[in-house]
């Protein structure tokens, strides 16, 4: 087993060791804080003065493995010390050959990947000209934010190294797509539903002096489709973070995008909320009811399209306006079962459950996989879709895409599943 010492005696530290522990031999942690140094840490192994590596004897092979959210500091402490043997946690060289089996593009990504975090640590971002919501997501990116990134990245290149058109979808603050412009990918394009976002992440891009994108596609799936349209374009590449569990109508989502890709085209969509593991989808119980019945206060970082106010309250709203609207009556019982069991519905959606409900007495059936889900009635965007990934697997392969769900390890553990799917 390799011997390693982690540079972070931290929090952070104490991840990498718990991932790292049974594949190196991890014999000491580093740490520029003195209070730290001669106490255990983790195990029983102790924490050392990063000056320990000068003192290593000559034929003590063991590396560094920086765990810290200081990284681009300590890379440079260590290269003052000469020290050229390190990596940095996470990244997909400490990854197993099972999951990313070409070394050299993992290598040619984690460079990437430091290059832009290292970016981004320059940044005053209080002083950025951006909305609340962005800052408040800049400020949580780290290098293992961007790890996320970089696995996805790798999947999509390991597809096709000559991939030259890509977008990032529901790109936030754009950071996926500023990866994928230092790894040199010709044209990157942006898009987010949120109007501000666009604004937002341009600044951000602007602010690195470097980072420059093809263009930036305001709204849904189908402004998308249009612009391809309109600018005779298809994409070698489509990806997001965390966006796919908020996508109101999976099925005809997909069944537009495919239409922007070309042909050998890759989608590929990562979402820490994977229905498989049982813990997530206890939380989300909770989280979903929380989101239907309790009045939320605005805080900081909270994103104005979004709605603060119990989402049964609304439809509830919803469907008695509606019916104002309409002319129509109905007793209070049959309003109150209408507003409650269109959980998971659109306004839109809501509207059409009334009529069907006027003409033939059908209630509507909230979501047989998970009957807590339920969304923004005024936007659609879920509160966490605990998603069916074996039926959107069958819908993908019926639209003639080759599809695979990829967790870290086992899927009931897996912090994360990523649908691929290519044309």
């Amino acid at each position: 087993m390799e011997r390693r010492m982690i540079f972070g005696a931290s929090g952070y530290g104490k991840r990498a060791y718990c991932a790292l522990k049974d594949r190196y031999e991890i014999t000491g942690f580093l740490d520029n804080d003195s209070e730290k140094w001669n106490t255990e840490f983790a195990d029983g192994i102790m924490v050392l003065s990063p000056q320990a590596l000068a003192k290593r004897q000559e034929n003590d092979t063991t590396s560094v493995i920086i765990a810290s959210s200081y990284a681009d500091e300590i890379v440079k402490q260590l290269q003052d010390m000469s020290v050229s043997e390190f990596q940095i946690y996470p990244s997909l060289a400490l990854n197993g050959e099972d999951y990313y089996a070409d070394r050299e593009l993992c290598a040619e990504i984690d460079k990437a990947a430091f290059a832009v975090y290292s970016r981004l640590r320059k940044i005053n971002i209080d002083a950025l000209n951006i909305s609340e919501y962005n800052q408040r997501y800049l400020k949580s990116k780290s290098l293992t934010s961007l790890y996320s990134y970089s696995r996805m990245l790798y999947h999509m290149l390991d597809h096709n190294r000559e991939m030259q058109y890509f977008l990032d979808y529901g790109g936030g603050t754009g950071i996926l797509s500023l990866l994928a412009m230092e790894l040199g990918i010709k044209e990157v394009y942006y898009n987010d539903i949120y109007d501000i976002s666009c604004k937002d992440a341009e600044m951000i891009a602007d602010e690195t002096g470097k980072y420059k994108r093809k263009a930036y596609i305001a709204g849904d799936v189908g402004e998308i489709r249009q612009y391809c349209v309109q600018n005779d374009i298809r994409f070698d590449g489509i990806a997001s973070y965390d966006v796919l569990e908020h996508i109101y109508d999976l099925k005809k989502y997909f069944g537009e995008i495919k239409e922007c890709l070309n042909p050998n085209g890759m989608i590929c969509m990562e979402t820490g909320a994977n229905s498989y593991h049982k813990e997530f989808r206890e939380h989300m119980a909770i989280h979903h009811l929380s989101s239907e019945f309790i009045d939320r206060e605005e805080g900081y970082g909270h994103k104005k399209r979004d709605s603060l106010e119990a989402y049964y309250k609304i439809r509830l709203r919803m469907v008695r306006e509606y019916l104002t609207e309409i002319r129509q009556e109905l007793k209070e019982a049959e309003i109150i079962a209408l507003a409650f069991l269109s959980r998971g519905y659109r306004v839109d959606d809501i509207r059409k459950a009334v009529n069907t409900y006027l003409e033939s007495g059908i209630l509507p059936e909230p979501d047989s996989f998970f009957p807590y889900n339920t969304c923004d009635p005024n936007t659609g965007n879920w509160a966490e879709h605990v998603i069916d990934f074996e039926a959107l697997k069958s819908y993908l392969s019926d639209l003639g895409m080759e599809v695979q769900l990829q967790f870290e390890g086992a899927r009931e553990f897996s912090s994360f599943c990523r649908v691929v799917a290519t044309v």
